[in-house]
């Protein structure tokens, strides 16, 4: 976002001609890809060692629209692995039983059961949307994924074979760095207005414009 409003260049580099800002997000991307690559290494080779199962966890997208399960292997391995911890540590760099320090034996038991977790990330976003939506619009501003301060400019009337649709039209800032695109068919996007709970399709989003049409749902 910053890079997007220095007017630098889009050739990341200290030289003449170059953004110092565009060279700092690579450099920062750069490091972050180098880092989760050693961690899955590093945790790959930990697997290997204690003896922890190759399959992929099987988790059920949301516990709510589910039967009481059995408490997965990973689950389980975690929680034995936190009992194990002293209450009161001296020294979290010592070498615990598993050969490894109490800091990373900690870690290990928080990042087991992660992907059950995830999976409940993309509601917890959904929500945090919709609470600054109604509570703090601004906060939405740098969300890719969120529209915000979209301001209705009119409406017009398109016919079609089977009825008349109305088009809503809506302007907001184009400096909002969205991910979003208006797609088509079965892969239409819709948005929520959180203030009325409607939901309609896009029917047509310029990003760069700041422009967006919507329409109500077939």
């Amino acid at each position: 976002m910053h890079w997007q409003l220095s007017g630098e260049p889009e050739v990341p580099g200290e030289a003449p001609g170059a953004s110092p800002k565009l060279q700092a997000i690579e450099d920062y991307n750069r490091e972050d890809c180098e880092s989760t690559a050693l961690l899955h290494d590093w945790l790959l080779k930990f697997r290997r060692e204690q003896g922890l199962p190759e399959q992929p966890l099987q988790l059920p997208l949301n516990d709510a629209d589910q039967e009481p399960r059995e408490p997965q292997q990973s689950e389980l391995l975690s929680q034995q692995l936190l009992e194990e911890i002293p209450d009161h540590l001296a020294d979290e760099r010592a070498l615990g039983p598993r050969g490894m320090s109490w800091q990373a034996h900690r870690l290990l038991a928080q990042l087991l059961p992660f992907h059950h977790r995830e999976a409940k990330v993309g509601w917890w976003a959904y929500f945090d949307r919709r609470s600054k939506a109604e509570l703090s619009p601004a906060d939405l501003i740098d969300d890719g994924e969120a529209i915000a301060g979209a301001q209705w400019v009119g409406m017009d009337e398109r016919p079609s074979a089977r009825t008349g649709a109305d088009i809503h039209h809506f302007r907001f800032d184009p400096s909002q760095p969205l991910k979003l695109h208006a797609g088509d068919g079965d892969g239409r996007l819709t948005v929520e207005l959180p203030a009325t709970d409607l939901k309609l399709d896009v029917d047509a989003l310029d990003a760069e414009r700041g422009t967006l049409s919507l329409q109500p749902q077939q």
